[in-house]
Order: structure tokens, then C-alpha cells, then sequence
């Protein structure tokens, strides 16, 4: 992160025998290159535009080559690659939830008058024109296609995004900004603008989102490239705080060398949690279910994005009546008390919910990798869960490490929860493992010793202030 583009160019000669038309325009030099390209693109455009108007469109038909040819008092300086702007995509890989929408987008009829299909149209081609003022523009005709108004009005847009499983207030720029910065293109002849760029790419998420509730298609990524609301927090601030900072190096002759990249894992944002296949939730949990799915979801980002867990409504056989939670390998289940939208209400019905569920994903995935809860690895399980816990909520999170209370006890399961939040960076809990003697203090050094073997998916490094090299 972030990164980074080498492009160079070769000349060839083009559209042999085919008639040229060169765009001259007039323009006193540009603070820096990239910013002349912005200015100058979409005027040439609009004199191609104007000349095919008067004579007709086979002036300035297919688009085969796009440099500017740079000349000061008639003498020749250079030429150049008008395409400032790269676009970037998102480093997802396809998950089971884009599996499922690309099936059903597999059994999609459509017939080519009806509005997703002439929204998909527009749509493309506002995407491929990238983050311009008519791109926009174009953006919100698309968005037309499933208003009965003249244009989708701010409510409009919120419920359809509220549907999609998105907060609208969430959003980097609000509804009523972009509708304001629509109304200045498209009626005040606005061609820049600071929001522009941020604000093409959260329209042509909006628009992504009102095709695919046309098509009754759930799931696949939902915000468009360079749009950090795709990431999980807290890695979407760290997203956009790599993505402010961009630069443009021009290299006489060949490229500098450059390694391969490294890949990243980096926990994407869910919309619809609930609906996502790699959970099964019984359906008796009912409006509680978005929420559980959420967290448990976010967990497995981190530690295993292939990982797949039923939640229970029932309690586990034989399970004691004071246990308030469980967890295997395959399946969770917490207490109807804690689970209880009364109890969610509250701020530490809230936090207690969270907290719990993160340790059960852990716990869950010990199992899964082949720690049995018998013996001593009653202490391994719970290690792995603790040590998840304090990592995604106190390490990376804003649960307070003051709050805990750091076990005194020798038992198992106080030994695994000292050692798990010890091995996730907490002082007093490894103080406290240092003060252990004999048995006790092996087998939590041991424990130590494991999870610091433990690979995370999600790359926490771009969450301590690590930054790759350019």
C-alpha cells in the first residue's frame, strides 16, 4: 500500500490508411502536467462534439489513439500520455457471496429496453470514461432508469442503499452532497471540483446498487474501486489515508525495476451480513441475526476469510445451565439472554455481545485447525480466543485495556485467557504470566509460544503505522 502504477509508452504507427482528426486547442501552461490533462481532455471533447454536430459524427467517430502533442510558438516539445488519472481496483478475491451473485446473474433475462439493462449501458460507460464531470452526469441518468420521478430524490436513494444493507449516513459524502454537485454540472457548467473524484465513485456504487436490486441479485462487491467504504474498519481509514497520498515520477527511458508485490488480505465490508453463505443462521434468532452475523463475520475476515460457522438458537445437549456460550468447530451459540434485542438496546448488552462473539469465532477456529477442548487444550482453545478478542477489540478497536480484568486464578481457562491476551500485546497480562511458577507458568509460556506462530488474514500491519516502500 498504496499502489503503485508504471506505465510507459511506445511509438507505433496507427490506423494506417484511416482519416485523423486532430483536436487543436489553445492553453497557457498548466501548473503541472496532470492537471493540463484534466482541463484539456474534456475540451477537446466538446470541440469534437461541436464539429460533428455541424458536419456529422464521421469526423470524430471511433476513438483510436488519445496523446497530447505538446507545442510552444510552433515548435514541437513533446508528446504524452493524456490519461493521467489510473484506476485502481479493490484486492478482493472472489468469495462465496460474489459466487452466489454470479450465478444468479447466470439465470438474468432481460430484455435490452428494460431499465437495468439501460442502466447497465450507461452505467458502463460512465465507468470506463472515469471519474469526469460527464461520467457523472451520466451516472445519475443512469440512476434515472428506476425513479418514476424526473430524477431519484435523496429518499430514493437511501432506501435502495438502506436495502442493499448500507447505512446511508455511513457514506464519505452525503446523498444531499451529491445531489448538489450534480445540479452545478449539470446546470452551472461545473467541470472540476474537489469532491468530484470521491463523489463519481460513491454515485457509481449507488448505481451498482439500484441494478442489482433491479436484478434480484445479492451479494458480490458493493462500492467501486478506490473507494475505501469497501474494507472493513478499521482498515478503511487506513485505505484512505494510503490513497491521499499519490505522486507521478517521469522516467526518461526505461522504468526502474520494482518488486513484486506482496498480497493482502485486507477484511472487506459486508453488506447483508446475514444473507452471506458462509454463515448459516437458524432462523429463530430473528432481528438479532444482521448484528450477530456482522461481528462474526468481521472475526473471520481476520483470522480465516474461508472459514464457515452455523449460529444456534438452541442450546448445545448436555450443556450446563450456567453457560452462556459455546463453541465448536462448526457451530456457535449464545444465551437468549445476550441475545436479546432488549439487552442489545443497551450500551453493555452491546459491547458484551461483541466482545463474546469475537471470542467465539477464535475459539471456533482452534478447533478447526485441530486443538481439542480436552486437557490441557481447554487452556489452547481459550488462549486462541482471548487472544483473537484483545487483538480485533482492544489492540484494534476501542474497548479500553484498562477495563479488563486480568485473571489471577490458575485454572485452565484463566490461563488460556491470560495467555491469549498476553500473546496480543497486553503489559499487565504478561506480567502477570512472568509471576506464574511451575506447571502453570509452562504451559502458559507454551501458549505464548503458539499463537505467536499464528498467521492473521488481515494485515495488521497497516494498522500500526508500517507503510511499504514506494
Amino acid at each position: 500500500m498504496p499502489v503503485i502504477f508504471d506505465k510507459s509508452m511506445r511509438r507505433e504507427d496507427l490506423a494506417a490508411n484511416e482519416v485523423i482528426t486532430l483536436l487543436t486547442i489553445t492553453s497557457s501552461p498548466p501548473e503541472t502536467l496532470e492537471a493540463g490533462f484534466a482541463e484539456w481532455r474534456p475540451r477537446a471533447l466538446s470541440a469534437a462534439g461541436m464539429l460533428a454536430a455541424i458536419l456529422d459524427e464521421r469526423v470524430a467517430g471511433t476513438e483510436v489513439f488519445e496523446d497530447a502533442i505538446l507545442f510552444h510558438k510552433g515548435e514541437f516539445l513533446g508528446a504524452a500520455d493524456i490519461r493521467g488519472r489510473v484506476r485502481t481496483y479493490l484486492p478482493f478475491e472472489v468469495n462465496p457471496t460474489d459466487q452466489r451473485a454470479l450465478d444468479r446473474l447466470a439465470e438474468l433475462t432481460a430484455s435490452e429496453s428494460s431499465p437495468v439493462a439501460r442502466a447497465a449501458r450507461l452505467y458502463r460507460r460512465a465507468a470506463l470514461e472515469g471519474p469526469t464531470a460527464d461520467a457523472y452526469a451520466m451516472l445519475w441518468v443512469a440512476a434515472e432508469c428506476f425513479s418514476e420521478h424526473r430524477s431519484p430524490s435523496r429518499k430514493d436513494i437511501e432506501e435502495a442503499l438502506k436495502a442493499g444493507g448500507l447505512d446511508p449516513d455511513g457514506l464519505p459524502i452525503s446523498i444531499g452532497r451529491l445531489i448538489d454537485l450534480r445540479g452545478k454540472i449539470q446546470h452551472h457548467g461545473v467541470e472540476s471540483d474537489d469532491r468530484l473524484t470521491l463523489a463519481f465513485y460513491e454515485m457509481e456504487a449507488v448505481v451498482r446498487t439500484l441494478i442489482r436490486q433491479e436484478a434480484e441479485i445479492e451479494g458480490g462487491w458493493w462500492p467501486a474501486a478506490d473507494n475505501p467504504a469497501g474494507f472493513s474498519a478499521p482498515f478503511d481509514a487506513a485505505v484512505a489515508a494510503a490513497q491521499q497520498d499519490r505522486e507521478t515520477q517521469w522516467h526518461k527511458g526505461d522504468l526502474p525495476p520494482v518488486e513484486i508485490p506482496t498480497e493482502l488480505r485486507v477484511p472487506r465490508r459486508i453488506a447483508n451480513p446475514h444473507l452471506d453463505p458462509r454463515l448459516e443462521i437458524d432462523p429463530r434468532i430473528g432481528a438479532s441475526a444482521p448484528l450477530l452475523a456482522a461481528w462474526v463475520l468481521d472475526a473471520i475476515e481476520w483470522i480465516d476469510p474461508e472459514m464457515s460457522l452455523r449460529i444456534d438458537f438452541d442450546r448445545p445437549p448436555n450443556a450446563p445451565s450456567d453457560l452462556v456460550s459455546a463453541a465448536n468447530a462448526e457451530r456457535l451459540w449464545l444465551s437468549e439472554e445476550i441475545r436479546d434485542p432488549a439487552t442489545l438496546s443497551k450500551p453493555e448488552g452491546f459491547v458484551s455481545l461483541v466482545w463474546e462473539l469475537v471470542r467465539m469465532v477464535g475459539v471456533a477456529y482452534a478447533q478447526r485447525i485441530g486443538i481439542e477442548s480436552r486437557g490441557n487444550g481447554v487452556a489452547a482453545v481459550e488462549a486462541m480466543g482471548a487472544w483473537l478478542q484483545y487483538l480485533r477489540l482492544v489492540k484494534h478497536g476501542e474497548f479500553p485495556a484498562e477495563d479488563l480484568a486480568i485473571p489471577t486464578d490458575t485454572d485452565l481457562l484463566s490461563l488460556g485467557k491470560l495467555a491469549g491476551w498476553a500473546a496480543a500485546g497486553d503489559a499487565r497480562a504478561l506480567a502477570r504470566v512472568e509471576d506464574l511458577k511451575g506447571d502453570s507458568r509452562d504451559l502458559a509460556t507454551s501458549l505464548l509460544a503458539v499463537l505467536a506462530k499464528i498467521p492473521l488474514a488481515a494485515p495488521v500491519h497497516l494498522l500500526d503505522g508500517a507503510s511499504a516502500e514506494r
